[in-house]
């Protein structure tokens, strides 16, 4: 049987570099073209490719090219693993400025908009280049941490496992959420009683995810045998945003769910169960093959700080 390191002593780095490049601009000219080669040598750099891995790996069609399922599967492995290479070659220090890696991040939808979009702000002025895609989360998560088809996760649950790393960011408390202009707003001291007067909207979880998060708000109402009645379910913030201003409906979320400035103008929390046992603490989970990775370093510090900062900062 051959060694690791017989294995890999027959691949040429050049053609990983090629896979990456193919993966990224689904052309084989502009691929020649970044990478300083004639259109021959793509080609060439291809059919070995798929030899390699048994894949065509992609399909021509009018417009370019097509990935396959496999290459589409290679296509994170491989920036990690050029990456760690590179971090293992240079001597300079990370420079977020320049570094152009691609990033996948996992989190609840509903916690999307209030926790990503002020750290996309960031990356915006201070990494341009950096690329960050993000996906619902999903009870699987572990699996792809591991097999590097995923950055972090955002959960709220620690991953287990020696090799996952699990950093708390906070508690979220559940609120109810009202328009500004809500005729809740007439009230003192309102309760939850005065709340489930009126209809609520709904985010829907996306069910392929099979997440498996639950609202303690919604088992005290159980709890005590009170009950609630939701006129629109639907998975679109803005979209249920809309629906509560024009029909006096209400949303319940994370406590910060509506800070930032696009709902802080026309929403209010009229309720928060502030109570620690209704408490639903937030993680940011990692797998240890990125933490000698520099720029997953950066990044990670960026989302603790931020993430814990929004999640921290609201009045409770």
């Amino acid at each position: 049987m051959r060694s690791i390191s017989q294995q890999l002593a027959r691949i040429d780095l050049n053609l990983l570099v090629t896979l990456l490049v193919l993966l990224e601009e689904n052309n084989v000219s502009r691929t020649a073209e970044k990478l300083f080669v004639s259109q021959p040598a793509i080609s060439r750099a291809l059919q070995k490719l798929r030899a390699i891995f048994n894949d065509p790996l992609f399909i021509r069609e009018a417009n370019g090219l097509r990935p396959t399922k496999r290459a589409l599967q290679l296509k994170q492995p491989l920036n990690l693993l050029l990456s760690q290479i590179h971090d293992l070659l240079e001597e300079e220090d990370f420079n977020a400025a320049s570094c152009q890696q691609s990033f996948i991040i996992s989190i609840p939808s509903l916690m999307s908009y209030s926790l990503m979009l002020p750290v996309l702000d960031i990356i915006a002025k201070q990494a341009p280049n950096i690329i960050i895609s993000q996906q619902p989360s999903s009870v699987d998560q572990s699996k792809h941490l591991a097999a590097g088809t995923l950055d972090f996760s955002i959960y709220v649950k620690p991953t287990p496992g020696d090799q996952f790393n699990s950093t708390f960011l906070g508690n979220a408390y559940p609120a109810i959420f009202a328009s500004k202009n809500h005729p809740l707003m007439k009230c003192k001291n309102i309760t939850v009683e005065d709340c489930l007067k009126y209809k609520f909207v709904d985010f829907s979880l996306d069910s392929h995810t099979g997440s498996d998060i639950q609202n303690p708000a919604l088992k005290f109402i159980e709890d005590n045998q009170l009950t609630r009645q939701v006129a629109f379910r639907g998975g679109q913030l803005g979209l249920l945003a809309q629906t509560m201003k024009k029909n006096d409906y209400l949303l319940i979320g994370a406590h910060y769910l509506m800070d930032q400035s696009l709902f802080s103008n026309d929403f209010k929390k009229v309720y928060l169960f502030n109570d620690e046992k209704y408490a639903v603490p937030t993680y940011l989970n990692d797998h240890s093959i990125t933490h000698n990775s520099s720029a997953h370093q950066w990044l990670k510090q960026l989302l603790i700080d931020k993430t814990s900062q929004i999640i921290s900062r609201t009045e409770r």
